[in-house]
């Protein structure tokens, strides 16, 4: 966890001088996070032991923690990024609705999509966010990752609760009454809404035949989540609602726009700088890793941390970052499985006859069009710079490789984007088109009036 700010332990350590120093002491050992324990003391030394400190009073330790867990079964599993997209609208839903009051608007009246259907019991003013937080995710982990639940996650709800259980009874009761209440209805929304909508499949804008998608070197795997682009949206209305111009036309003919692409990508990968590989390397976030939703997380997760950030706006902002990863990735997998276009490798290999030629990035298994990593990096860079602010920033993500530095989020989406043109496995268009619509997706997100 990122070291407490001299202003956040002042604090803190006042408000243990209200409630004594002996629950805090007994709480540190067992294990629990001092500046966490110092915290909660805040709330209970408040109402004089019975209250709770609202979600703005207290540090957003509790949303960053399993922001990081999420992460670690996403690295674990090797998760699908679409999926990763969807594990983190759920992890924000659960914060946003664990911080919410009674005077902030119900998700079910935000946006055209699937929250309208996610029916969440009331807040309770009386129960300490962080510890419902904890109660919720408890709960829930083990029910909706029953085949994911490795050590990171296992880990993680036995740290919940130990937390919850250092606790006073009264504080810890009501808690999990709310958080396990609050599990339930989010788990019963995945059943019913959003699973049943991705077992079926996107309309094909053309037939198969030449420049469709098909498996691609070395490994031919078989197409990653072919139905994902017929999942239910959360804020959009579906995945139509934000769609690119139409790809331009299969072409083998000299000078058309198809080869021109393409003759674009072996020149790029041919004369590369060390800046460019460099980049093509930071952002491929290929399996085993967070993936591409993962990394924004992370960065925005740092940020939070860097910030001093509370919980409330930890929530605010994960959720909103969760809602535009989802709802981009739906967006572009509709896309990529409706105009089902062929990668770069192949009509290099195929068409231009350089049948030894591979990209220095190893190309994902499903289709061209349009960019995953351009549209869901613009999504992010949108609403983090509605929530966090438009700053420079040092990228650190990926532990292994060099560090690298961006004026903006927008900057940062820009050069993500770009980097798989580096990397040689999309196409320009279909970077610039996934620019495009994952800015749109990001501004209906950033719209939405959530947690003030």
């Amino acid at each position: 966890m990122t070291a407490p700010s001299r202003r956040q332990v002042l604090r803190a350590a006042a408000a243990v001088g209200a409630v004594g120093a002996a629950g805090a002491v007994g709480a540190v050992a067992v294990g629990r996070d001092p500046v966490d324990v110092v915290a909660e003391a805040v709330g209970r030394g408040r109402t004089g032991g019975g209250g709770a400190a609202p979600a703005d009073e207290l540090p957003a330790g509790a949303a960053l923690r399993w922001l990081d867990s999420y992460l670690g079964v996403v690295e674990a599993a090797g998760t699908p990024p679409p999926v990763v997209a969807e594990m983190l609208a759920e992890l924000g839903v659960v914060l946003h609705a664990a911080c919410s009051g009674r005077d902030d608007p119900p998700l079910r009246e935000l946006g055209e999509g699937a929250l309208r259907e996610l029916d969440l019991p009331r807040p309770d003013a009386g129960a300490d966010p962080a510890a419902v937080v904890d109660a919720a995710f408890e709960r829930l982990v083990p029910r909706r990752y029953v085949d994911a639940t490795g050590p990171a996650l296992v880990s993680a709800v036995r740290a919940a609760r130990t937390r919850l259980d250092a606790l006073p009874p009264r504080t810890r009761g009501r808690a999990e009454q709310v958080g396990q209440r609050l599990a339930d209805a989010v788990h019963a929304w995945y059943l019913q809404v959003l699973l049943p909508g991705q077992l079926t499949p996107v309309p094909r804008a053309v037939p198969a035949g030449p420049g469709t998608w098909r498996s691609t070197p070395p490994d031919h795997e078989q197409a990653v989540l072919p139905y994902w682009g017929s999942s239910r949206t959360l804020v959009l209305a579906d995945p139509q609602q934000v769609q690119p111009p139409p790809p331009p036309p299969f072409s083998a003919a000299p000078g058309s726009r198809f080869r021109q692409q393409a003759e674009e990508v072996v020149r790029t990968v041919a004369d590369l700088d060390g800046d460019q590989e460099a980049a093509a390397r930071h952002w491929a976030d290929g399996k085993w890793s967070v993936t591409p939703p993962g990394h924004w997380a992370r960065l925005a997760g740092t940020h939070l941390a860097d910030d001093d950030a509370d919980l409330r706006t930890a929530a605010r902002t994960l959720l909103r970052l969760g809602l535009s990863q989802h709802d981009s990735f739906v967006s572009c997998w509709w896309s990529k499985y409706h105009h089902d276009v062929m990668r770069p490798v192949t009509y290099v290999q195929e068409v231009m006859g350089e049948r030894d030629w591979l990209p220095p990035v190893v190309t994902p298994c499903f289709p061209e069009y349009t960019s995953g990593h351009a549209t869901q990096s613009a999504a992010a860079a949108t609403v983090l710079t509605v929530e966090l602010g438009d700053r420079a920033f040092t990228d650190r993500t990926v532990a292994h490789l060099p560090a690298r530095r961006f004026p903006s989020y927008r900057a940062a989406a820009e050069e993500a984007a770009a980097s798989r043109l580096f990397g040689g496995i999309h196409f320009r268009d279909s970077n610039e088109a996934g620019l495009l619509v994952g800015a749109e997706v990001g501004r209906q997100v950033a719209d939405l009036p959530l947690l003030g």
